[in-house]
């Protein structure tokens, strides 16, 4: 709402040798400089990387984030002052990386690749500010995936009433693809 770019970047962790973590990064030019602008997800032993940002309506700043290590559940991080500072959060489930599309009554669609058996593509419908995402019920896209090596959903709407899902995808035989769910 405020005109800048915000971005959620990994790093390599200075203090462990692969471990890495995630920063916010902002621009006020349109992308033309960034400046460095606090830690996003930090832990001395998870490792936290692939992230997507979202604002809320009300305009809080959330980041879905991917974890590495530990326990592998997926964390949402939510600053309430414009990325000055983030609160970070187990969101309790599995699945990763994340896409959250606001939809058109503001709820969120989050969508996410599921990496255990039954392997697949799964998604929650969120409240507008992201608030119950322990809660949301959880429901498959598809599950016939034939390993983990998936997931990377991205959303959009495609008019009022229908959202193009597209992922990486896999099924039996290793073949390795892009496909697309259409939900109405």
């Amino acid at each position: 709402k405020n005109g800048k770019l915000y971005w959620a970047v990994a790093t390599k962790d200075p203090d462990a040798a692969s471990k890495t973590s995630v920063h916010l990064m902002v621009s006020e030019n349109k992308g033309l400089d960034w400046k460095y602008e606090s830690p996003i997800a930090k832990d001395p032993t998870i490792e936290f990387n692939e992230t997507s940002m979202y604002e809320t309506p009300k305009g809080d700043l959330l980041a879905f984030i991917r974890t590495e290590s530990g326990n592998q559940q997926s964390y949402i991080s939510r600053s309430t002052n414009g990325g000055k500072s983030f609160q970070l959060e187990n969101m309790g489930f599995y699945g990763y990386p994340l896409h959250a599309l606001r939809l058109p009554d503001n709820r969120v669609l989050l969508t996410y690749g599921y990496r255990h058996v039954p392997y697949g593509i799964r998604a929650r419908i969120l409240n507008a500010e992201c608030t119950d995402y322990a809660t949301a019920p959880e429901f498959i896209i598809r599950e016939d995936g034939s390993a983990s090596d998936l997931g990377y959903s991205w959303s959009v709407m495609l008019d009022k009433n229908r959202v193009l899902v597209v992922y990486y995808f896999n099924n039996k035989g290793g073949i390795r693809y892009i496909a697309c769910t259409i939900l109405k």
